[in-house]
């Protein structure tokens, strides 16, 4: 068995279209995509701990520098492994975006990524328009200067001003209106392979990731 190989999640309804030690594309279906990477060196998460800020900043950072935005940034305990879960949300040219949300498992000298990703199909903003006219009439959004105040928030922090944040149609209340939407797609991905995650025996041999280690 190879060692990308060492966590483990039901793939029966998806097509392998690659696969060798290090990485395995599946088709989801037409448009969404499944990517496991197995990184056999140290991961290059910079957080100075494991403390929900030092993550939410971490990631945060990295989305900024690429132009693009946070949606979620947690940790978690999956069969007592620490398990960084993130939702980002990437632009497309010329318009719409991408939803990728990831699974990295960090170990003191490998890690491991499950990411899917769910870029928009077909007409685009369909939820964005709903929600804003539904934040418009409940006062969670005000118009002013052609700018719309209380639209777009950091999920943590709402001292953070930037130019592409989560906007509220983002938040996963909604996603039951809009079955289809690609960041409802994702997350109902995630939410099984969550559950699913099995992790052979071998992993217990890698040592823990050291957050803050220099």
């Amino acid at each position: 068995m190879e060692k990308i190989d060492y966590i483990s999640f039901n793939t029966h309804n998806y097509e392998l279209d690659f696969s060798d030690s290090s990485k395995k594309v599946f088709y989801i279906n037409d448009y969404d995509d499944l990517i496991v990477n197995y990184f056999d060196l140290p991961p290059d998460i910079t957080a100075k701990d494991d403390s929900a800020k030092s993550l939410q900043d971490n990631y945060r950072n990295v989305a900024v520098e690429a132009g693009d935005a946070i949606i979620e940034v947690s940790k978690l305990k999956i069969n007592s492994y620490t398990v960084i879960k993130t939702i980002f949300k990437f632009k497309l040219s010329p318009s719409g975006v991408v939803y990728i949300g990831s699974y990295t498992i960090p170990f003191d000298k490998c890690s491991y990524v499950i990411k899917i990703q769910c870029p928009e199909i077909g007409t685009t903003g369909i939820r964005d328009s709903a929600v804003f006219e539904l934040a418009l009439r409940k006062g969670l959004v005000e118009l002013s200067n052609n700018t719309a105040k209380g639209w777009m928030k950091d999920p943590y922090d709402e001292n953070i001003d930037l130019p592409y944040m989560m906007n509220l149609s983002e938040k996963e209340e909604y996603d039951k209106m809009f079955p289809e939407h690609p960041l409802s797609r994702l997350r109902k991905y995630l939410a099984d392979l969550e559950k699913e995650m099995k992790f052979d025996e071998r992993l217990k041999n890698e040592n823990d990731f050291i957050f803050g280690k220099k």
